[in-house]
């Protein structure tokens, strides 16, 4: 099918949401994730300078819902071992988009709390810069707005947080970063993700709001984490790919003391974790102490963890499955099927202090959306 609109002089707002697997944590991550986009969708529809709107995924429900949006929806194909990039170039192809039209990329979880005026800023910024690069994280982006065209000049990523780093390498283009926020560096990717959402509650859009009211979820742990940052006296522990802007970021804000680990980062744009070659001074301890020992360790010398589980995870070589991870991220133990993973996460939740748990979105974006949600 070819463009609903006449895309000349306008910017396109394409979106990818793909299908979730078949656990209950899988199910309700893609519930969210969908929800997510609808809210992107709406919101890009009322946006000065968005010509139009693309949708690409594969997901029943969420084809449903757009049927009554002026959007343009392209299915996914179905095949085994899913290329981002080379999917993306068929998508804009198939929608009419080439050469010198602006294209803004958006993962289907992206930028859950950005407001109407901040999402507004973004397009602004494309529009009137038309060689550059926009995107809210060079190395692992979320959103990502480009030149049509610019595709053809590099190797298509098989990631989309690859994306800006991929057009980037070209050199030919000015990168522009909009100031880091929760709007703009949080990103539904994990369980985890969506419990930090389900505090943010008061900033949701509508869509969002009422998937998250539908389902009740146990973000005890976090919201344990969260009380030591008021505390001028205890200490919380980062472990993981922390940035140093966030651990900046808590120093101005927190009350409390900050330690930090900061380990592998770039673990996957490296090549690291699929070669694996993953190494944690944690994953060390643990394998010398085991685990109820790191974790008795780890509360002789802080309040409260945010660990980066994924580092770990690798330094094992024990990488879950989708249903793994997510029910490691919800804390459920008795569901999870790999013995060591199950073994990490029980650990965890019999530590001395509260240990929240998750992905990289734990320890970027989704810990300024919970310093935000705490006024802090």
């Amino acid at each position: 099918m070819g463009p609903i609109f006449d895309t000349a002089g306008g910017i396109t707002l394409l979106i990818m949401l793909g299908d979730a697997g078949s656990a209950f944590p899988e199910q309700l991550l893609g519930a969210v994730r969908e929800a997510v986009a609808m809210d992107l969708v709406t919101l890009g529809l009322s946006l000065a300078g968005i010509q139009q709107v693309i949708v690409s995924t594969n997901r029943a429900s969420f084809m449903e819902r757009l049927a009554t949006q002026p959007v343009q929806v392209i299915p996914d194909e179905q095949s085994e071992g899913f290329h981002f990039g080379r999917h993306l170039q068929r998508v804009l192809r198939a929608a009419g988009i080439t050469g010198d039209q602006r294209v803004l990329y958006m993962g289907g979880g992206a930028a859950p709390l950005i407001t109407q005026a901040k999402f507004q800023m973004l397009v602004d910024t494309l529009r009137d810069n038309p060689h550059a690069l926009v995107t809210n994280n060079l190395y692992s982006s979320d959103f990502v707005g480009f030149t049509a065209g610019w595709l053809d000049e590099v190797e298509p990523p098989a990631r989309d947080n690859d994306l800006a780093w991929k057009l980037a390498e070209m050199g030919k283009h000015e990168v522009l970063q909009p100031p880091r926020s929760a709007g703009t560096s949080f990103d539904i990717d994990t369980i985890t993700d969506v419990l930090i959402l389900k505090l943010c509650r008061d900033r949701l859009h509508p869509h969002t709001r009422t998937a998250l009211d539908a389902v009740s979820l146990n973000t005890s742990m976090i919201t344990k984490v969260l009380e030591v940052l008021k505390e001028p006296a205890k200490t919380l522990l980062l472990v993981g790919r922390v940035s140093a802007d966030v651990w900046q970021t808590l120093r101005r804000r927190a009350a409390c003391q900050v330690r930090v680990i900061s380990e592998e980062r770039g673990m996957r744009a490296s090549g690291r974790l699929s070669r694996g070659e993953v190494r944690s001074l944690v994953g060390y301890y643990a394998d010398t102490r085991g685990f109820a020992g790191l974790f008795e360790y780890l509360g002789q010398i802080a309040d409260a963890v945010i660990l980066d589980s994924r580092v770990l995870f690798a330094h094992l070589g024990h990488w879950p499955s989708d249903a793994d991870r997510c029910y490691a991220d919800l804390g459920q133990p008795a569901h999870i099927e790999d013995s060591v993973i199950r073994e990490l996460i029980a650990a965890a939740l019999e530590a001395p202090m509260p240990v929240a748990m998750g992905g990289h979105s734990l320890l970027s974006g989704g810990l300024l959306a919970l310093l935000e949600s705490m006024g802090l």
